[in-house]
């Protein structure tokens, strides 16, 4: 019997790029379908017929860029599936790390190329852009060289979950708890907080979705929960802000926002003065972009550090930064 020759593929839908193939976190990404190995089992009449006429007929006429990786082996399709659904969904937060975006990845498809057996997970359109909508947006040559960036900075401070999935197959339901619990525990500052942030790239409703981008900022940014408005107002501030003016701009903002947050989880009535959503989700969406892409590609090592070690690196930060007083 042949070894199985695994090809797990999707579409991407909402990107526009017209550009050679790339490869990102290990996957093949080509606006080309047809010169890729995925059309080799299209010719499969049981694909077809998994994929339904709809799904084929958006794969025949290239309606959205390709997204492939080749792997030949034997390992389950449960520990296929998650390990790829958390890959393709972690493509799309490097995305997002280049500019506002709503790029979701399609039905996930696993097949054997020997044979055309097929297994898949359903898509659904999680990700909306800051103003929670969806649409298309188009990246250039010089974006998707910083989306490749990104990918080889940010994968180095994700917890990998390939043992956690592989210990969960093999685990009764009652041991499935115990497994859970080990896996967070390994969980990293930033770590959890991309998680935070996929929650509010999910979320429609711009109070829910500023809600979620705040608690971004607490996972990052807090020590103790004294006060935390001020306290992550002014930890965001100073770590991002390079003049006075900026850092008035950013403690406001960090500050109006937490309002929101603490008014939707607490189940109050929202009111008029918590108006215009849509631009403070806008702003909070890019000051988050800015401290992610600052904390991966510079600051990483003291995020990934206990809570006194943090709150020293601030307390010099701030001082240090009072003492300079640029203006700007």
């Amino acid at each position: 019997m042949d070894k199985p020759n695994i090809l797990v593929f999707s579409q991407i839908k909402y990107l526009e790029y017209k550009g050679k193939p790339f490869n990102v976190n290990d996957f093949t990404i080509d606006e080309d379908i047809q010169q890729s190995p995925i059309a080799s089992v299209l010719k499969f009449q049981r694909v077809k017929n998994i994929m339904g006429e709809l799904a084929y007929f958006s794969y025949k006429e290239d309606k959205h860029p390709c997204i492939f990786v080749s792997e030949v082996g034997s390992l389950t399709d449960i520990i296929l599936r998650e390990r790829f659904t958390n890959s393709l969904n972690l493509i799309s937060l490097l995305f997002w790390l280049v500019k506002d975006s709503s790029i979701n990845i399609q039905s996930i498809y696993i097949t054997d190329t020997n044979n055309g057996t097929l297994t898949m997970t359903p898509s659904i359109d999680r990700f909306t852009t800051s103003g929670g909508v969806k649409g298309n947006v188009v990246f250039t040559e010089e974006e998707i060289e910083q989306v490749i960036k990104w990918s080889n900075l940010l994968s180095r401070y994700l917890v990998s979950n390939d043992d956690h999935v592989q210990r969960l197959s093999s685990k009764t339901e009652e041991k499935r708890s115990k497994v859970f619990e080990s896996f967070f525990k390994n969980e990293n500052r930033i770590h959890r907080a991309m998680r935070f942030l996929v929650i509010a790239r999910e979320s429609y409703t711009l109070q829910s979705k500023i809600a979620y981008y705040v608690n971004v900022l607490e996972t990052l940014f807090s020590t103790n929960d004294m006060e935390l408005k001020h306290r992550i107002s002014e930890r965001a501030a100073f770590f991002i802000g390079t003049t006075g003016k900026e850092r008035i701009e950013v403690y406001e903002l960090v500050g109006k926002c937490y309002d929101i947050r603490s008014s939707y989880f607490h189940g109050n009535k929202m009111s008029d003065l918590h108006q215009n959503y849509q631009e403070r989700a806008a702003r909070l969406d890019s000051l988050l972009r800015q401290l992610i892409q600052k904390i991966i590609m510079i600051e990483n090592p003291i995020f990934l550090k206990n809570n006194d070690a943090i709150t020293e690196y601030f307390k010099v930060l701030i001082l240090q930064g009072f003492e300079a007083s640029p203006e700007g």
